[in-house]
């Protein structure tokens, strides 16, 4: 089976070991965490020591769909992790499943990770303590932050319990405190939302229904299918439901933000009031009476979002082109100083070309006083009267020495 193919490429352990580790609890196909830890404290590889250890993590904090047990879809989500995908709309996906399947039936345990929910609700929720506003950064990250916190003793599952129940408007901390985008991915594809693939069903998620939490102005959003869109990995006719939402996300649609002080209009005050009524219907009914409206925003409302979206485009626009302006300055101040500094060395250059024409014309009068600046024909004329002097002293030196030679010879003949 594919799944004992995955153990053992990740535990580097024998098959056999794989078979007896697999089990099956609540009719899913499971390896428990007793049966890693080990590997993860003793394995002789450091590098497979820490992929077990992040697959834990998975499987364990981030989808603890079995307790004390690592199913194999995450197994499988894992090795897709190794090609670079983006677990984030994984991690919403099931978020959401797991928080409406709570609301729908009005009970139930919370399956995701519990401690990225806890982060969220503490900086949205929580009014102990203000949380001041902070940029994700390389030197902030709102999850170091939470680890370095204190829970306070006295807070119990009771007082949280009472805090939702009677949770009010001025409560809520809309905007994200950590981060401010300009921009809003809102829809796939035809979709008037974005939908989500997990490891176990897909849904659907309307960013459009919190833009209060980028300081955006907060309108009745269009919704038409968002519940109904939810579904589970079984059944007849999901395969193609995963493959219709794959294909609308390689058409994603992004909208700019403009940006106001936790501002919403007066319909979507009136519609959330109807929303939040329609919540206390029983779960039966719950299917008749859907929750999410299928109003779209008023005309008025898109002419002025529309405008609102233009006016902040504008002004990044400004910000940009005076930006520009300022970096062209500084470059045409650059190439001012350049230039001034090749002209001073031109001139230099000039300068020591003026002296070195000088300097040749006084070595050309030198030359032609001394006697040494005649042409190339006087020098040649000069040197063959010097070779014909040459040539009549040998010559004449050779006639004496024949003399001198026939006077040596002439006593001896006698």
């Amino acid at each position: 089976m594919t799944f004992k193919k995955n153990l053992v490429r990740l535990t580097d352990v024998t098959d056999a070991w794989a078979e007896k580790q697999i089990k099956k609890k609540n009719e899913t196909i499971c390896i428990p965490w007793s049966s890693l830890r080990e590997l993860v404290l003793n394995h002789p590889d450091i590098l497979k020591r820490v992929n077990l250890f992040a697959l834990a993590i998975y499987g364990l904090v981030i989808f603890p769909k079995v307790l004390g047990h690592l199913k194999v879809a995450v197994f499988d989500f894992f090795e897709r992790l190794k090609q670079g995908i983006n677990p984030i709309p994984t991690i919403l996906a099931e978020t959401f499943r797991s928080l409406n399947s709570c609301r729908k039936m009005g009970k139930g345990r919370f399956i995701g990770c519990a401690q990225l929910l806890n982060v969220w609700m503490l900086s949205h929720f929580w009014k102990v303590e203000r949380t001041p506003f902070h940029m994700f950064s390389k030197a902030f990250s709102p999850l170091e932050a939470y680890l370095k916190k204190e829970w306070p003793k006295e807070v119990t599952k009771e007082h949280w319990v009472s805090v939702l129940q009677n949770l009010q408007a001025k409560d809520i901390t809309w905007r994200a405190p950590w981060i401010r985008p300009s921009v809003l991915l809102y829809k796939c594809g035809s979709q008037d939302w974005v939908p989500l693939l997990g490891l176990w069903g897909g849904v659907g998620y309307a960013p459009l229904l919190v833009q209060r939490q980028f300081s955006a102005r907060q309108f009745i959003p269009a919704t038409g299918g968002l519940a109904q869109f939810e579904f589970a990995f079984a059944g007849e006719g999901y395969m193609k439901r995963v493959r219709d939402t794959a294909k609308s996300w390689k058409e994603i649609h992004f909208m700019e933000l403009a940006l106001y002080a936790d501002t919403i209009t007066q319909d979507y005050d009136i519609w959330r009031k109807q929303w939040v009524n329609s919540q206390q219907i029983s779960s039966t009914n719950y299917t008749i009476q859907n929750p999410f409206s299928e109003e779209t925003p008023s005309e008025l409302e898109m002419a002025r979002q529309e405008f609102e979206r233009e006016k902040a485009k504008m002004s990044r626009d400004l910000s940009a082109l005076q930006e520009e302006n300022y970096q062209l300055k500084i470059e045409v101040q650059v190439e001012r100083s350049r230039t001034e500094k090749v002209q001073r060395e031109a001139e230099i250059v000039r300068n020591d070309l003026k002296d070195l024409h000088f300097e040749n014309k006084k070595l050309r009068n030198t030359i032609k006083n001394s006697g040494l600046g005649k042409s190339t024909a006087e020098w040649k004329e000069e040197i063959s009267n010097i070779k014909g002097g040459m040539e009549f002293w040998k010559g004449k030196a050779k006639k004496e020495e024949e003399k001198a030679a026939r006077r040596g010879r002439t006593p001896s003949m006698k």
